[in-house]
């Protein structure tokens, strides 16, 4: 207490940790053809966010079935520094299967910190034969792309029935199985968004192999508005072009409504209302 009897106090918030650093790490993509160009990027962050530069490694581990169980077999390794906190790292693979993409460094105490993002690349895997695997390229799609889609069987020269879900089978077709392992390419359409299931039934004499991915379909409307250069007078007219296109550019037919507001209200107070396509978006199929 001070000279006046009132309560002085003061606190401070400190973090404590097992570790200096931590990794997160992404790929562009999911899955990958032989030899393909892989991009991985890791950021390396302490507790509280901020960047870390770490000298590590790069370990590339593909996985692996031995025995009945999953271990990991290194391939290769290699330096990598995350300067400013982020480093990137680009390879290729030429072998089918499954890989971890391993940053691996050390903090001052010399405590080991790692960060990993998986790939596969497409292919027959003789170790893994007896398995059925349905995998698209990337996680998220817009409508009007075409989505390479991986197939992994365990026997080929078969038909199969694939089918895209979401609270009921939306759509399907049938396919017929060259080889024990080939890329689809499927349009993705209106009905698929905001999300799908693509699921894979392939019947064999007395067995079926089940398999399925999930990935999300944006499908939403890119509108602007162009007006000629000004002044223009009090009360004159003036001609509004509005474009309203989908994500490939393509135009769109569609319903809007447009708002002429004084800009000088922004300097009271900024938009309130939220995006909407995060609104639209956020929700997704079960």
């Amino acid at each position: 207490r001070d000279v006046s009897l009132r309560w002085v106090s003061s606190a401070k918030r400190a973090l404590v940790t097992r570790q200096g650093f931590y990794v997160s790490s992404k790929v562009d993509k999911k899955l990958y053809r032989p030899s393909e160009r892989i991009t991985a990027s890791y950021r390396t962050s302490d507790a509280e966010g901020n960047p870390v530069a770490v000298a590590g490694e790069v370990l590339v581990l593909r996985h692996r079935q031995k025995d009945g169980r999953k271990i990991e077999e290194e391939v290769r390794r290699f330096a990598l520094a995350t300067e400013k906190g982020r480093g990137e790292a680009t390879l290729q693979l030429a072998e089918p299967g499954e890989y971890s993409l391993v940053f691996e460094g050390k903090d001052r105490r010399g405590t080991k910190v790692r960060g990993s993002a998986v790939v596969r690349v497409a292919g027959e895997e003789p170790d893994l034969a007896r398995e059925a695997r349905i995998l698209a390229e990337k996680e998220i799609y817009h409508r009007g792309e075409t989505a390479g889609v991986m197939v992994n069987s365990p026997v080929a020269g078969v038909w199969a029935l694939l089918t895209f879900e979401g609270e009921r089978v939306i759509d399907h077709k049938v396919i017929k199985l060259d080889a024990k392992s080939q890329i689809l390419s499927i349009p993705m359409k209106d009905i698929y968004a905001p999300n799908v299931v693509i699921a894979v039934a392939i019947p064999h004499r007395h067995e079926i192999w089940n398999a399925s991915d999930e990935v999300l379909v944006f499908k939403y409307l890119k509108v602007e508005v162009k007006a000629p250069e000004g002044p223009f007078a009090p009360g004159a007219k003036v001609p509004l072009e509005i474009l309203s296109t989908d994500q490939g550019g393509q135009p769109v037919a569609a319903e809007l409504s447009l708002a002429v507001v004084d800009e000088s209200i922004f300097a009271i107070r900024s938009e309130y209302a939220e995006e909407i396509k995060a609104f639209f978006y956020d929700q997704t199929r079960k």
